[in-house]
């Protein structure tokens, strides 16, 4: 599965996972990093941490309409703010805040 930004048509990260039951309570722990071509997707979740990771995430919060409400970066052993209005969480890496591939306001189409 590949994540795309509608707004620029761009593919911004080519190698998705959906996090079902089991892999949303590991996430991501115990990896050394993450790729620029991967993200994590965690639905129903609105709140996410880095404790014991050794990297920081770009966090995006998501929408019911998969609009980006909130895009940081999440350094590691803190808690991100809980997101009410957030109905998924894509866990990427930081690069894609950094340079603007996702923001605020942006639509992500996952294909």
């Amino acid at each position: 599965m590949r994540l795309l930004n509608q707004q620029t048509g761009l593919c911004v990260i080519s190698f998705v996972r959906i996090a079902r039951f089991h892999k949303r309570l590991i996430g991501l722990l115990g990896t050394h990093q993450i790729l620029e071509n991967q993200a994590l997707i965690i639905p129903r979740c609105q709140q996410v941490h880095t404790f014991f990771m050794l990297y920081p995430l770009g966090i995006v919060a998501l929408d019911v309409h998969n609009t980006v409400l909130e895009a940081a970066v999440l350094k590691p052993w803190r808690m991100s703010s809980r997101m009410p209005l957030t109905k998924t969480i894509v866990e990427c890496h930081p690069s894609h805040i950094e340079h603007g591939d996702i923001k605020k306001d942006d639509v992500l189409l996952l294909v």
